[in-house]
């Protein structure tokens, strides 16, 4: 286990905080690091078995043979994981100077609110803070099997960089590396199956399916285009509606608008429907939405 400027949590042997210690394992012996990596390296076990070998022919025929049985087989995963880390300001994300180092301490008052307000926070969390744990773990799944998470990509244009593990980038406190670690894993290597949805289906012929209240459109037709996008329907290009006033029974355009009859009502449906976000000497802003239909 490593830290990095992590709090003083009164370890034996360290007698002052902020420092980069290391846990080792009991008997550890530098001199034998070749053997510790020929060991690991020769090891090519892909799974830990669920119980100990045993002879099928040895095994009694009582009822009280008992032994160990473990859920299942697993993958055996050396894992880091990152423990804490500092805030990122929003108005500074990548900071790691220090201007004030005593901010904290000199303004802080439980008491006095006031005081507290005195307090840097751009100090604060500017604090390089890290904490990282490894150790050896027994899992469904295999750990070993990660990547970089580049689904956040505002994180990415902030700090230059996506969420990232160890050991792919090194033990880093920098500001740029405040953001999260990336918990993306393979999941087709995993010993679990998915869970089953058991849907209970009625006893009879067949299922019918009632689309009477939708309303599909087409795509924009654009004039002297070489495709007719009245033509063109989409696989989603469709909204459907509850059937409270009971089923369609026609549409007419009015005005922009689709003026809709149902079997006990009427309904006025704005199409490409528009907010006002503002107006001013050249007339109202309006803001779109990406819905069709609402």
């Amino acid at each position: 286990m490593r830290g990095a400027f992590g709090p003083y949590i009164g370890i034996t042997g360290i007698e002052s905080p902020n420092k980069l210690i290391t846990i080792k394992i009991p008997g550890f012996d530098e001199t034998k690091i070749g053997q510790y990596i020929e060991i690991r390296a020769e090891d090519e076990s892909p799974f830990y078995a669920i119980s100990d070998r045993i002879d099928i022919n040895k095994i009694p025929s009582e009822l009280e043979y008992e032994t160990d049985v473990f859920r299942g087989d697993c993958y055996i995963c050396q894992f880091t994981h990152r423990i804490n880390r500092n805030f990122q300001d929003p108005e500074a994300p990548n900071n790691s100077s220090l201007v004030d180092p005593n901010t904290w301490i000199e303004n802080y008052d439980v008491e006095d609110i006031e005081k507290n307000a005195d307090i840097n926070r751009g100090d604060v969390n500017a604090v390089e803070l890290g904490l990282w744990i490894t150790f050896k773990v027994r899992s469904s799944r295999n750990l070993n099997i990660r990547t970089v998470d580049i689904s956040h990509v505002s994180e990415q244009s902030l700090t230059g960089h996506y969420r990232t593990f160890y050991p792919h980038t090194g033990l880093n406190t920098d500001g740029s590396y405040k953001i999260p670690e990336a918990l993306v894993y393979n999941d087709g290597f995993s010993k679990s199956v998915s869970d089953y949805w058991n849907i209970l289906v009625p006893d009879v012929p067949y299922l019918q399916d009632n689309f009477t209240n939708r309303i599909a459109y087409s795509d924009i037709s654009v004039t002297n285009s070489f495709k007719n996008g009245f033509r063109i329907f989409k696989n989603g290009n469709y909204r459907d509606y509850n059937m409270e006033y009971g089923a369609i029974t026609k549409i007419v355009s009015f005005f922009n608008n689709i003026i809709c009859v149902f079997e006990h009502g009427i309904a006025k449906i704005p199409v490409n429907e528009r907010a006002v976000a503002g107006s001013g000497s050249g007339g109202d802003v309006f803001i779109n939405t990406s819905n069709v239909l609402p």
